[in-house]
């Protein structure tokens, strides 16, 4: 009976503290926080295109690289196929 109530009672209390710290919790500070870091996003979203850096978008960059073309792609093994995949990606 006594180790009921004591695992009773320690149950009981740490839901109890939980609640009082539920209860306690400010969570205009972390919102302020997340609001910041909304604002400083939206600032840099809006200076994109007016940036004085010329800053080349990866996709826009000229490769040449020729692709090869399905029935190659259809006679390589996995092996050169993943090695192809990882040159591009790593610019090889």
């Amino acid at each position: 009976m006594e180790v009921n109530f004591e695992s009773r009672f320690a149950q009981e209390s740490s839901m109890e503290i939980e609640k009082a710290k539920a209860q306690a919790f400010d969570a205009r500070q972390p919102l302020d926080e997340v609001m910041k870091a909304l604002g400083t996003l939206n600032e840099r979203i809006d200076n994109i295109g007016s940036s004085v850096e010329s800053s080349t978008i990866a996709k826009s960059a000229s490769t040449d690289f020729e692709f090869p073309s399905t029935a190659d792609l259809g006679n390589m093994s996995w092996d050169e196929v993943h090695q192809l995949a990882g040159g591009l990606f790593r610019g090889e």
